[in-house]
């Protein structure tokens, strides 16, 4: 009995030191964290909630900024977001479930789900689960009152941008066609197939459609970078109703979490069985094998990553949209895995420009391979279009001859005689739009 006891006694001691050891581990990391996240937080480049987990352990949870400007609130662990294109994982999960019952083959025809479509005899299925059906994106924004059958008629009306097989380019378009397919396939609204089937099962509680009626508890409100002391300003159209598909879903950072583990262990659908983990994008980082998805969404940014083989994840959810949150989880992944992390810079601070100096950049520049752009002056600041979009960014002025989209993470430059507008996204290489007549 006393053996019994002693060992028993050990044991509680031992557990004790374990917890206590990792306890403090995960301290270091969260210290760890904050500090990488501080210049990012106070230049206004992040504003939004940071989760970093291994297996079945929460190491981070942070949540920085507010929720809602106007109102003073503050984000906290639960605030729900708008996820944009994360968003796809959950369709393409659908049609993979669905495929797994036997309900659709990867290699139907569109034309068996949506008969009438435009070549849709030539697009199979796993084309637009692949980006390669050479379906375009949607006219209508995430925002509109524009309906499902809205969205497929719109497409319907649109020519392909390729040949069904032979191309891959990202397009919103294949994953409203997706929900379609899985209406069709399972004889409910995509919305409802996801709920019953996928949100409920799993208990992800926090996640749904969005829905512009509808009083969202902890949801955020949506912001872009603007001017004056807050450096925001509301996004001139919050919402992703409309989005069907592909960017319509709103979640909160722990059940991401779980969403993610639930994708690695093939516990819903089998990934791995796969040709390629529909829905989400194939990297490799420090070594490490990725499955990743980021989405942009009227003043939201969106970030989930799965480290398949360390099971370590990260989830990024901002309501201040912004252009550099994969570096960003990349570099918080980095901390968790114990290598060193990629810097991301913060954007410059603002200075004033004098009204000479802002009527430098108004006018038009054109790169022939991207686009062509719009500067021009509102109040005493400088916006950008981008070609005949209807919404303009704020650029901030950071020299006479220098400015930021922090938006878009894009440093700028305008040469000496105003000819000349150079383009940084990041690290990349920069890119030269000349300015037209």
């Amino acid at each position: 009995m006393r053996r019994h006891v002693v060992r028993l006694a050990a044991a509680v001691l031992a557990m004790s030191a374990w917890r206590a050891a990792v306890g403090q581990e995960d301290r270091a990391l969260a210290r760890r964290v904050d500090e990488y996240l501080r210049p990012l937080v106070a230049s206004g480049d992040f504003n939004g909630v940071a989760l970093v987990a291994r297996g079945n352990r929460v190491l981070v949870q942070r949540a920085y900024g507010k929720a809602d400007w106007d109102l003073g609130v503050p984000l906290t662990a639960r605030s729900r977001f708008r996820i944009a294109s994360i968003t796809k994982t959950f369709t393409a999960a659908a049609i993979a479930m669905l495929a797994e019952q036997g309900k659709l083959s990867y290699r139907d025809p569109l034309s068996k789900y949506i008969p009438g479509f435009p070549s849709g005899d030539k697009i199979q299925i796993r084309h637009l689960l692949l980006f390669a059906a050479g379906v375009p994106n949607p006219s209508a924004s995430g925002c509109s009152d524009a309906t499902h059958d809205d969205l497929v008629a719109d497409l319907a009306r649109k020519p392909l941008d390729f040949e069904p097989g032979t191309r891959s380019r990202y397009s919103n378009g294949s994953y409203v066609l997706l929900a379609r397919v899985v209406e069709a396939a399972s004889g409910t609204t995509w919305a409802a197939y996801l709920r019953d089937h996928v949100f409920r099962p799993l208990a992800l509680t926090a996640t749904d459609a969005d829905d512009a009626a509808r009083v969202v508890p902890d949801r955020a409100r949506g912001f872009v970078p603007g001017p004056g002391a807050a450096g925001v300003e509301h996004a001139a159209c919050e919402g992703a109703w409309a989005d069907i598909g592909s960017g319509a879903l709103v979640s909160d950072a722990s059940d991401l979490y779980h969403w993610g583990r639930v994708v690695r262990a093939d516990s819903l659908f089998k990934r791995t069985a796969l040709e390629y983990p529909y829905g989400w994008g194939v990297r490799k980082y420090f070594d490490r094998s990725v499955i990743e998805q980021s989405g942009i969404v009227d003043g939201f940014s969106s970030y989930l990553a799965v480290y398949l083989d360390a099971d370590v994840y990260v989830v990024l959810l901002t309501n201040v949209q912004s252009g550099n949150l994969t570096d960003v989880g990349k570099g918080i992944a980095a901390l968790a895995l114990g290598v060193p992390a990629p810097t991301v810079a913060a954007s410059p601070p603002s200075v004033p420009w004098s009204p000479t100096e802002r009527a430098r950049w108004v006018g038009h520049f054109r790169n022939e391979h991207i686009a062509t752009v719009e500067l021009s002056e509102r109040g005493e600041g400088v916006r950008l279009r981008w070609g005949n979009s209807p919404e303009t960014l704020f650029l901030a002025a950071t020299a006479p001859s220098q400015a930021y989209d922090r938006q878009d993470a894009v440093a700028m430059t305008l040469n000496a005689d105003g000819s000349v507008l150079t383009m940084r996204w990041g690290n990349g290489d920069p890119q030269e739009f000349r300015r037209l007549p």
